[in-house]
């Protein structure tokens, strides 16, 4: 399995920057938000939202500051934060400190005349540049790599393979814990060559995907998400049924296949495989009381998969599979019931509700940019929604009257003209506009015109097969298909 092209959260976050701005006032409880997450993927989204939302920047990077300090060793982000604050600074004076950024490293750019005021507490967040918690946890940090390096060193020695496994793993550990997310991917490899059950094996593909996810990487996490299916498949098929029933799944398989549902509906969402997201999603059992701050989520909470799986579905299945596959879920009811926001848009589109649906997504909208990975995604979905919405609108008309139909879309009818002529032109619509009674009628088709063309068409294919076929034998007779496979 060759290594992806990894990069550390930093690059990531300031490649997600692109996204539009969200300078509209939210109302989000972010200490409730953070407290829902654990690990890399905490610091990560906050400062993701730091980024992409001016008003939530202080308060969202001094939540990642305090995590950092109090439950990681990441030095790292610890100096992200004040580089995100330093950019602030340079963008709001107009400082030049920041000019090269690209070939400059985190200290020598907090070394700068801007970066001392940074570091001295003077900026948006009022935070306080660290130095002796920095000196601290650079050496607690090298000490503790020094122990796990030399434990592995005598395991290794000593020919002790589970020891050894375990030694790889806490080095992967510590790796996450300071920001060394390649040292991890590599540590995490290297422990599954010491395996000695499916169940281990099963945890160290869960983990790299993890970790994967954390570097978007996102065709590797694919590869290894399959690798851990492949091994619960391999487990479930050898536990023999019991009285003639089908197999059990164990509780250890059935928590793995959940977590790899997540793990796949997020590579498909970041891929623009929306449908395939949705199908992924349903599949995860995602328990909302679960999600608590002893129990807090390492990729995706129960609200992120409730609103994942509201835009993707609403975007890419029919009113059919709305219904079976999503309302009708016996697992994702439980995430509707405690989302009822999502339910409603949901109910609203499913039973033609077009206007309360779309007035309710455009108020969650905002809220759904400060996303991690469904930011990118909220505008595309969007539109699709609208699309899918206009279409369903006309299906039951022979003529619908664009003034209503502008009222409950929330556009003028010049625009409206304008979108459905899109539709039209595009295929999505099968009318005509007329501009004159402001009217969109749909387009007259002869059944039997309609019947005669089909069956033309079939008897030209029917012809080009056959003369393909002649000329096959011919060829065959002739003896000039020699060597042909």
């Amino acid at each position: 399995m060759s290594e992806p092209n990894s990069e550390s959260p930093t690059v990531r976050k300031n490649q997600k920057k692109a996204s539009k701005f969200v300078d509209e006032p939210l109302q989000i409880d972010l200490p409730s938000y953070a407290a829902s997450y654990s690990g890399p993927i905490k610091y990560l989204r906050l400062l993701f939202i730091a980024q992409v939302c001016p008003a939530l920047k202080g308060q969202a990077l001094r939540l990642a500051h305090d995590y950092i300090k109090t439950s990681t060793l990441n030095v790292s982000a610890y100096e992200q934060i004040f580089e995100v604050l330093l950019h602030s600074f340079n963008e709001k004076y107009g400082s030049g400190d920041s000019s090269g950024a690209g070939e400059t490293s985190n200290n020598d750019k907090l070394s700068s005349a801007s970066g001392k005021i940074i570091k001295s507490g003077h900026n948006e967040a009022g935070l306080v540049y660290d130095e002796e918690w920095v000196e601290k946890t650079t050496l607690r940090a090298a000490r503790n790599r020094d122990e796990l390096e030399t434990e592995l060193k005598n395991f290794k020695v000593n020919a002790i393979k589970e020891c050894t496994r375990k030694g790889y793993v806490d080095l992967a550990n510590f790796c996450l814990d300071v920001g060394e997310l390649n040292g991890a991917m590599k540590y995490f490899t290297r422990s599954r060559e010491y395996c000695t059950s499916w169940q281990q094996d099963l945890n160290s593909c869960l983990s790299i995907v993890k970790v994967s996810i954390y570097q978007a990487a996102w065709s590797h996490a694919g590869a290894y998400v399959s690798m851990a299916e492949n091994f619960c498949e391999t487990q479930n098929s050898e536990s023999p049924p019991k009285n003639g029933d089908a197999r059990p799944i164990s509780p250890a398989v059935a928590a793995a296949r959940s977590e790899l549902a997540l793990a796949s509906g997020l590579i498909k969402l970041v891929t623009c495989n929306y449908q395939d997201a949705t199908i992924q999603f349903l599949q995860a059992n995602c328990d909302p009381d679960e999600c608590t701050a002893d129990k807090a989520a390492s990729l995706l909470t129960s609200t992120n998969v409730a609103y994942c799986v509201t835009l993707c579905a609403l975007a890419t299945l029919d009113r059919g599979e709305l219904r079976s596959r999503v309302l009708n879920s016996p697992t994702f009811r439980l995430i509707l019931e405690a989302e009822a926001e999502c339910r409603d848009i949901i109910t609203a589109f499913y039973s033609a509700n077009y206007a309360a649906c779309l007035d309710a997504l455009q108020r969650i909208k905002n809220l759904l940019r400060l996303d991690l990975f469904l930011a990118d995604h909220v505008e595309s979905l969007y539109e699709r929604i609208r699309v899918k919405a206009m279409c369903q609108y006309f299906v039951p008309y022979v003529c619908a009257d664009l003034k209503l139909m502008a009222e409950v879309f929330r556009t003028g009818v010049t625009d409206l003209e304008n979108e459905l002529a899109e539709l039209i032109r595009k295929g999505n619509i099968k009318g005509r506009i007329d501009s004159e009674k402001q009217l969109l009628c749909s387009l007259k088709v002869d059944p039997r015109y309609q019947t005669f063309s089909n069956t033309i068409n079939i008897v030209d294919q029917c012809h080009q097969r056959l003369e393909a076929a002649i000329l096959r034998s011919n060829l065959i007779r002739r003896g000039y298909t020699r060597g042909w496979h």
